[in-house]
């Protein structure tokens, strides 16, 4: 416990140099870590990973080599379930796995995930603790591989499909425990959608996994506590980046769509309703849409229009929620067809609707729970809006959005508030 306050307050002050952090943290490994990690059936082993968790990358890094094997070796064999420090080791690990100096090892890599494997199939599903730990490591996993996956073409082709389906198959298992649980794997499996390549997704049983996965997102996405869903519409806006993944080619495609609008339509919680929109944006080709396209630009149509500018606690979300519905308008826009218009201009808002969206755009021009940039949008089309009554809706809103030079691709446009989007909620 001394080591530990002693670590956290050295954290807190971040004086002392990474020489003397290293220093610090040999003796503490030398004398107190180790020797605990080493005696068999210590009750002090969860304390002593614990410890190990806090350690961080900048110190990890500075170790030796043979200093880091030993404590990745002793962690692993930790994640025994005969042994009782299984819960806190593999927490460790999920800490570890994250470390920039290590992520892009592929045998530790995977040594971890078998050990997450080992420890989810070995688990009593009434043991929550152990759960909700393991499945927090799980999703911390899932995130190295989507970071190596963006940053080492070399470690998404090496890493094993096997292994893969096996993080996939338990995932799935693991989705049926309660909530808190739940909101870590479905994190889990929109990173596992996201990794996987062509090649593995090919496979007639990886399929069904994806079908499986997808659905089990789509379920969470409707019920459960907020987090979950929160987490599930994340999840699919991750697994949706994976251009082997085409909603309108596969059997799940029209149950996502209309799962997304309604959560977007229903959901009392507008963070929830904001990643699903999110979701909605991630198709990159008009192809991907398939026969939904002219739902989805009706749907978002009218909520757009048919409703109130926020007020209220909630009214900053509100104003989010409709600028990320244009966005996600405009992105329609830049995808459609010659062949999409008459179904597009069929779903134009009516005069009452239109004086609405003035309306909208004159209070959320002056909203306080906007960026001046994105004020800047509401302002421009609230001229716009009361200048163009006769005009076809798409052009209105190629007209609003046009302050904020929205790229052939959309992709900048599309993904600007991903990268805020944390794991927590």
């Amino acid at each position: 416990k001394q080591w530990y306050q002693r670590r956290v307050a050295i954290t807190a002050g971040d004086e002392l140099e990474v020489a003397g952090l290293k220093e610090h943290w040999v003796d503490v490994l030398t004398h107190v870590v180790v020797p605990i990690l080493q005696e068999e059936d210590s009750i002090l082993m969860p304390g002593a990973c614990d410890i190990l968790s806090t350690i961080g990358n900048t110190v990890f890094s500075s170790f030796e080599v043979h200093t880091q094997r030993l404590i990745m070796t002793l962690l692993l064999a930790l994640t025994n379930p005969a042994v009782p420090a299984t819960s806190s080791a593999c927490r460790c690990l999920g800490v570890l796995v994250m470390y920039p100096c290590i992520r892009d090892d592929l045998l530790f890599v995977a040594d971890t995930a078998n050990a997450i494997i080992t420890a989810l199939e070995t688990t009593d599903s009434a043991d929550s603790g152990l759960l909700l730990r393991v499945s927090w490591s799980l999703g911390n996993l899932s995130d190295t591989l989507v970071v190596n996956k963006v940053n080492n073409p070399t470690f998404e082709r090496d890493f094993s499909d096997l292994l893969l389906g096996r993080l996939l198959d338990v995932s799935l298992k693991a989705a049926s425990a309660n909530d808190k649980v739940k909101s870590n794997i479905v994190r889990a499996l929109g990173n596992l959608l996201r990794f996987m390549k062509q090649s593995t997704y090919d496979k007639a049983h990886f399929k069904e996994y994806v079908s499986q996965s997808v659905g089990c997102l789509l379920k969470s996405c409707s019920a459960g506590m907020m987090k979950t869903r929160w987490n599930a519409c994340y999840a699919l806006v991750n697994a949706l980046q994976n251009p082997v993944l085409s909603p309108a080619q596969s059997p799940w495609g029209q149950d996502l769509f209309t799962t997304l609008l309604h959560v977007i339509s229903h959901c009392k919680n507008f963070k929830v309703r904001i990643n699903a929109v999110l979701a909605l944006c991630q198709c990159r080709a008009r192809a991907d849409y398939g026969a939904q396209f002219s739902l989805i630009w009706s749907s978002v149509l009218v909520l757009l229009c048919d409703h109130a500018p926020g007020t209220g606690h909630m009214g900053g979300y509100t104003d989010k929620l409709r600028l990320q519905l244009l966005h996600l308008l405009s992105h329609l826009l830049i995808l459609h067809t010659p062949s999409d218009k008459e179904a597009m201009t069929s779903g134009l808002p009516s005069p009452h609707l239109h004086h609405n969206l003035v309306t909208q755009c004159s209070v959320l021009s002056t909203s306080d729970n906007l960026l001046p940039a994105d004020r800047e949008v509401f302002d421009t089309a609230k001229l716009v809006c009361e200048k163009s009554e006769g005009e076809e809706f798409s052009i209105l809103v190629h007209k609003m959005l046009n302050p904020r030079t929205l790229p052939s691709d959309s992709e900048a446009f599309i993904t600007s508030d991903i990268s805020s989007n944390k794991h927590t909620f």
